[in-house]
């Protein structure tokens, strides 16, 4: 479900998105074999007490990359979607654009580009959100951290931290940033797969200190 943020943390909400948005934050990679072709359904509840299905689907095709889409149908029957697709360029590094109609039926998205020197261990990624508004990550990359400073296209600067652990049944993601005036915020997350039950489980804590949680459980 969308958040609503008023004007003067727009800025911030942005950042935090695009923080999640990074590569390897982004989700547990997919290997090739299983991304050529991949339909998953199942039924979804969260900790807000809200219920629905959900169905999604992978391929990817050598020189077009890979491509995903997510849609989401609640119990009273609203939809939600999310088409996601991503590919690389030698030289150019890679390409994400993410497309999302919300259950309340407002569209969205963004374009992302990232170059990575893996002799160097250097990045850059500029995320441009389709309401006009971007944010440019410059930094250094290695063994699941990352930390550099950003600039958005309102010229607000800071720095941030990121940092992504496996545990036995998935991942757990940990992201501070620090504004230029600053303040310091911080966020988590973690995500688990429980493959008797096919279920995977999620939890997020925002800078606000709010944890939200939800559950997937797909059919077999």
């Amino acid at each position: 479900m969308p958040h609503r943020f008023s004007i003067n943390r727009r800025f911030f909400a942005t950042s935090a998105c695009a923080l999640m948005a990074l590569g390897f934050l982004c989700s547990i990679a997919v290997t090739d074999a299983d991304a050529r072709e991949r339909s998953r359904s199942g039924s979804y509840s969260t900790s807000g007490g809200r219920s629905g299905t959900i169905d999604t689907s992978a391929s990817k095709v050598r020189g077009e990359g890979l491509k995903r889409q997510k849609n989401v149908t609640t119990s009273s029957g609203k939809g939600a979607t999310v088409d996601t697709a991503r590919s690389y360029t030698k030289g150019e590094g890679v390409s994400t654009n993410k497309d999302v109609t919300t259950l309340g039926g407002k569209t969205g998205g963004y374009d992302k580009n990232t170059t990575y020197d893996k002799e160097s261990g250097t990045y850059e990624s500029t995320v441009a959100g389709h309401n006009g508004k971007s944010v440019t990550y410059t930094g250094t990359a290695s063994d699941g951290q990352r930390s550099g400073t950003y600039t958005t296209s309102g010229g607000q600067t800071g720095s941030y931290d990121a940092s992504l652990q496996k545990t036995e049944t998935g991942v757990s993601k940990n992201t501070s940033v620090t504004t230029g005036s600053g303040k310091s915020y911080d966020g988590s997350s973690e995500a688990a797969y429980d493959s008797e039950t096919h279920t995977l489980s999620k939890s997020r804590t925002n800078f606000r200190g709010k944890t939200r949680s939800r559950a997937v459980q797909y059919n077999p």
